[in-house]
């Protein structure tokens, strides 16, 4: 009788048959200091931290520097349907949100806050400038906050003005259905020189976004990310970098851009239908087969794609975590709120993916995010909802969350954790003689005192599953590290086999290993 180890994302290699890989829903692969394997653990909680007087549109960004004898907050700007708000914390915690006005811009169904270091003569703050970002409208409206909120009025500011960021002092977009950017003057996003433009026409195609990592420009077309660079011009100080272009482009449905930007990595769901991030000046795919499988498919009945899907984007940093978020929903579906679809994460501290949903939704429901330590020293991710309607097009969510990893439910409904072995097969018939899970056991709590743990299992590589049983976790203080699992039978030669494992309670999770023993 041989122990063998059945493969688990984050410490085995996760393919062990073309026809499965280990996958985890609600559950995430933690790891040491060194980056070995630690655990694989259940996923932050979320509760609802404040609700806005009207949905949600835009992406959540930190407030800028104010000027000295006002408050120094660590607040965060949001805007809804009609109104700019800001989420306020002070040394105690969440304080509250206030709403600091109409924002004057058709915006309801996609706002992009833009935040600069610049504050010009006479204003009490650093600029923030927000633009329609629409998923259905033209774009082009616009208003710069620095301490009133004001429209941009200048007639160079173009009416198709979408999708920027900021750079060199200056706030730069591109235009809708063209190939031109722009951008302001240097310390005014209210000023525009209408020769402040250039057009990214290295190769045919729309642009859809720019983004800027340190001194560069980078522009997302629909075949082709074209490099720009800084150099000394008053009027346009950026100059393309012939032959640094990447042979790749990005992806917009529905007129939905689905990229985003954390620190100085840039990431993207592109025209192949993978996901990259790009960092300094290169730019790695981080999505795997599976996801091409759920996307694309392979031709076959059992994996045939779906080319329905809508893809939502976003990065959001958590201690010893960076996440690139995509959500994909069902574009067909049209009753509000649109329940079909997954949200697929990536971890770019782990070089690990898993999958998430909210309760009574196949994806996730926290979207956008800002992350920051807060001036009562503790770490806060705040997120905006992302029910969306596709009949009307817009956000349907005023909620703004908070993700916790001591809350072990969301909004105080259980959501289900998910292990799925990658699948494990021999050249000659074996017995299962036992099966032992190596995790936390003693999770009992006031809410869920005795809980189980769902064990299921397949030998044709996931295409049925066959219930084991129920295991108790035990009460709290009940720990026994490993759980063992008897009568599997027999396995056939070049059979796949999978164990699932599937814990429904809101209870703490950390599995450590699962270890099969064959004879």
């Amino acid at each position: 009788m041989a122990r063998i180890d059945i493969p688990i994302p984050g410490r085995d290699e996760d393919y062990n048959s073309r026809k499965s890989k280990a996958t985890l829903l609600n559950l995430m692969v933690e790891q040491n200091r060194d980056g070995s394997f630690k655990a694989i653990k259940k996923r932050e909680g979320v509760t609802t931290l404040a609700t806005l007087s009207e949905p949600a549109t835009s992406n959540i960004v930190r407030r800028g520097a104010q000027a000295a004898g006002l408050n120094q907050s660590y607040d965060a700007w949001i805007t809804g349907t009609t109104n700019l708000f800001t989420i306020n914390f002070d040394i105690t915690g969440f304080s509250g949100i206030t709403n600091i006005g109409a924002h004057g811009i058709n915006g309801f169904s996609g706002v992009q806050l833009i935040q600069s270091t610049n504050r010009p003569a006479g204003a009490t703050e650093d600029q923030l400038i927000g633009i329609e970002n629409s998923l259905q409208a033209s774009g082009g409206d616009g208003f710069i906050f620095d301490g009133a909120i004001n429209p941009i009025v200048d007639p160079d500011f173009s009416g198709g003005a979408r999708s920027g960021d900021f750079l060199n002092s200056r706030f730069w977009f591109v235009l809708r259905n063209n190939k031109v950017f722009f951008c302001s003057e240097a310390g005014n996003g209210l000023n525009y020189d209408p020769l402040a433009f250039a057009s990214a026409d290295e190769t045919d195609g729309q642009l859809y976004a720019a983004r800027s990592t340190g001194s560069n420009l980078w522009l997302f077309k629909n075949s082709r990310i074209e490099y720009w660079q800084t150099f000394s011009d008053p009027t346009f100080p950026l100059r393309r970098v012939q032959g640094a272009s990447l042979d790749v482009g990005i992806t917009s449905f529905a007129n939905i851009t689905p990229i985003d930007k954390l620190k100085d990595a840039i990431a993207f769901f592109a025209n192949d239908s993978t996901v990259k991030v790009i960092t300094g000046s290169q730019v790695t795919q981080v999505s795997d087969e599976d996801l091409a499988l759920r996307i694309v498919g392979d031709g076959t009945a059992e994996r045939d794609g779906d080319d329905r899907l809508t893809p939502f984007l976003s990065m959001v940093d958590r201690p010893n975590h960076r996440y690139v978020i995509l959500t994909m929903f069902d574009s067909y579906e049209i009753s509000p709120p649109i329940t079909e679809g997954f949200t697929w994460v990536y971890d770019i501290k782990t070089g690990q993916s898993h999958y998430r949903s909210s309760p009574n939704l196949d994806y996730w429901r926290p979207y956008y995010g800002h992350s920051f330590t807060g001036p009562d020293n503790k770490y806060y991710t705040v997120m905006m909802g992302n029910e969306y309607s596709r009949s009307s097009g817009q956000f349907n969510d005023a909620n703004i969350y908070k993700l916790d990893p001591d809350a072990y439910t969301d909004d105080g409904t259980s959501f289900p954790c998910v292990l799925q072995s990658a699948s494990l097969s021999f050249d000659t018939d074996r017995v299962i003689e036992y099966i032992e899970v190596e995790m936390e056991t003693g999770v009992g709590n006031a809410a869920s005192p005795n809980p189980v743990m769902t064990v299921e299992y397949s030998k044709d590589g996931g295409a049925t599953f066959n219930t084991w049983g129920d295991v108790e976790l035990g009460e709290s203080g009940d720990a026994q590290n490993r759980i063992r699992m008897n009568s599997f039978g027999r396995l056939v030669r070049h059979r796949d086999f999978i164990l699932r494992l599937t814990i429904e309670e809101p209870v703490r999770v950390e599995i450590y290993g699962l270890y099969g023993w064959f004879s």
